[in-house]
């Protein structure tokens, strides 16, 4: 997060040793180079689409203890050092991109159901004033693994595995109403 103070990195979830999914949010600061752990999550989970809004912290879906797909959410407020539920997405997923969109809503992109269901063209986004999720268009290629930044307010996603399981170095764009 930047804005005022120090710039600080967070650390959130992940995998441990034997892939023991993790639940713990580990602060990493620069000036002093040292790690300290802050809090836990209320849910283990790795491979989660995670963003930084406003100070605070949303991690949504994953994988979980014994390779569970997570529908759940969570958001980590450093001020308070309190990890909150928030309502379960529609679809479970891991492997997803998330991205803070334009009017404030949390996207979760793309992602993965799992070995045999490859991966997802599926987006929703989390409206904090509503609290409740939201279908996004879908994307043109359903992909997991990859990469999604805003720049100008666009959200574009970038590379990943794509249905069938062959990685892509396409680039898709949200225009409006659709994916391009």
């Amino acid at each position: 997060r930047s804005g005022f103070g120090p710039r600080l990195i967070y650390v959130v979830g992940g995998s441990g040793e034997g892939g023991r999914k993790l639940s713990t949010v580990e602060l990493y600061d620069p000036q002093n180079a040292s790690w300290t752990q802050v809090a836990s999550m209320a849910h283990p989970r790795s491979l989660h689409g995670c963003v930084a809004l406003a100070g605070k912290l949303y991690a949504a879906g994953g994988r979980g203890d014994e390779y569970l797909l997570l529908d759940t959410a969570e958001v980590y407020d450093p001020s308070t050092g309190v990890s909150t539920a928030l309502p379960p997405m529609s679809t479970p997923r891991a492997g997803a991109a998330g991205a803070v969109l334009e009017d404030g809503r949390l996207a979760v992109i793309g992602g993965w159901r799992g070995w045999h269901q490859g991966s997802l063209a599926s987006c929703e986004a989390l409206d904090l004033r509503t609290n409740t999720w939201q279908a996004l268009p879908d994307l043109e290629l359903g992909r997991s693994g990859h990469a999604a930044v805003v720049v100008g307010g666009a959200v574009l996603v970038a590379g990943g595995v794509a249905v069938g399981g062959g990685r892509t170095g396409t680039v898709e764009v949200l225009d409006g109403d659709r994916w391009r």
